[in-house]
């Protein structure tokens, strides 16, 4: 799982790089999620393990198929804040379509495997050939969460993506 997702932080950093986005980000393999952001001028991306299973190919090759979270997180200066106390949606807007960019980053054919790590490959969650439980919920699970932003001031998104890395025993 942690080669897999510093493999996800290489991509997304390449993609970042090549501007493919249409906001700068900063990508890190992560486990603790509830860390309030200090930088208003950060654009925190986080890769997340969420599940792993394997699922058996022949006598002696397995599958370890991996769900991973992509978490994107902004904290809004106040500044940012109108009369209300609330976020202008026009604002969240841009946020929401980053989720849908790296959403289409990872799923692009040229992407399924990373170059860093050529043992993993993107799991289409239509294949039948993994685990269901894995590839259940991909894409967008979290466009946004209410809390965040009244909470923390925050906006947060997240996309679920998995991975599987052929093995043997």
């Amino acid at each position: 799982m942690q080669q897999v997702s510093d493999a996800i932080v290489a991509l997304l950093e390449a993609g970042e790089a090549a501007g493919t986005f249409s906001k700068a980000i900063v990508t890190e393999r992560q486990y603790d999620t509830e860390l309030q952001l200090e930088d208003t001028d950060v654009i925190s991306v986080q890769v997340i393990p969420v599940a792993s299973n394997r699922t058996r190919k022949s006598e002696g090759t397995y599958n370890r198929d991996t769900s991973f979270d992509v978490m994107v997180r902004k904290r809004f200066p106040q500044t940012d804040f109108n009369e209300a106390g609330g976020i202008e949606r026009e604002r969240l807007d841009e946020y929401v379509d980053l989720l849908e960019q790296i959403d289409n980053y990872l799923a692009d054919p040229d992407n399924h495997v990373p170059d860093t790590y050529t043992d993993a490959c993107y799991i289409e969650d239509d294949s039948g050939e993994s685990d269901r439980e894995i590839t259940r919920d991909l894409g967008i699970r979290i466009p946004w969460i209410p809390d965040h932003l009244t909470k923390y001031h925050q906006f947060t998104g997240v996309v679920r993506v998995a991975y599987a890395v052929a093995t043997s025993y």
